[in-house]
């Protein structure tokens, strides 16, 4: 019994991995670099940088972008992000503890999906 008890408590730490959250420099496909954080675990990830900024990869475009943060999802502008200047699309008008608090969120609603999948429900 001990055995199973501890293979189960084993594979369910296993499947919560949290984001490796060192500073890194992330370069951009036209060559220029900024720092930030990886955030998140396997439900919902992002990167954070020195200013607070959270961003998105996008395979497809194979850049990081600035993130557009919904009740449903947390997706790419569309626009290249680059330290230091400010994009032509408007900054939310969320402040960083309301962006955390969605984000937060966001995760949650994500985590009970997964959880619901993986029961049958």
């Amino acid at each position: 019994m001990k055995p199973l008890l501890m293979a189960i408590l084993l594979a369910s730490v296993l499947f919560a991995a949290p984001a490796f959250e060192r500073k890194r420099v992330f370069t951009q496909p036209d060559g220029s670099t900024f720092t930030g954080t990886f955030k998140g675990d396997e439900y919902l990830h992002w990167i954070e940088t020195e200013n607070g900024e959270i961003l998105v990869y996008d395979k497809t475009a194979k850049q990081y972008e600035e993130a557009v943060v919904t009740p449903e999802r947390l997706e790419g502008s569309g626009e290249m992000y680059r330290a230091g200047a400010h994009t032509k699309r408007a900054r939310s008008l969320r402040s960083p503890q309301q962006t955390q608090k969605a984000l937060h969120r966001l995760w949650l609603q994500k985590r009970r999906q997964e959880m619901r999948r993986r029961n049958g429900l």
